[in-house]
């Protein structure tokens, strides 16, 4: 059993093991929303995929027709490792539809983060976890 500290200090630098009807008050991560859940018996709060309820950094459908030659590095490389776009060479792009599975995080877990597949809630979602 976690001490009243050790509980504190987790739940508000990690956002593990909160307790209560409030989501923590430390970011899910990128593109990600607290979700409260039963996990093994306990009632406690996960960061699961948001499901657009998030603003993402480019949009990565404006300007696909043209993604080669005007989209900057910094979308090119954004939109291809989030959302699979503009990954092609030969000024093409490639695309790949497919919704989240065990297989396949949604993306880079954050620092210090893994990703865990879980079906805490009656529903299969990637969580982050603590990487220990």
């Amino acid at each position: 059993a976690w001490s009243p500290e050790k509980k504190h200090w987790c739940c508000t630098k990690q956002g593990k093991g909160c307790e209560g009807k409030a989501p923590p008050a430390v970011d899910a991560g990128y593109g990600m929303v607290w979700k409260h859940v039963q996990v093994n018996g306990y009632w406690t709060w996960v960061a699961v995929h948001g499901h657009g309820q998030f603003s993402l950094p480019y949009d990565c459908h404006a300007g696909l027709a043209n993604w080669h030659t005007g989209w900057s590095a910094g979308k090119k490389g954004w939109c291809c490792a989030h959302q699979q776009l503009g990954c092609g060479g030969g000024g093409h792009a490639v695309v790949h539809h497919g919704g989240y599975s065990p297989a396949h995080p949604p993306g880079p877990a954050g620092a210090g983060m893994m990703w865990q597949w879980t079906t805490a809630g009656g529903h299969g979602h990637w969580i982050q976890i603590h990487a220990s």
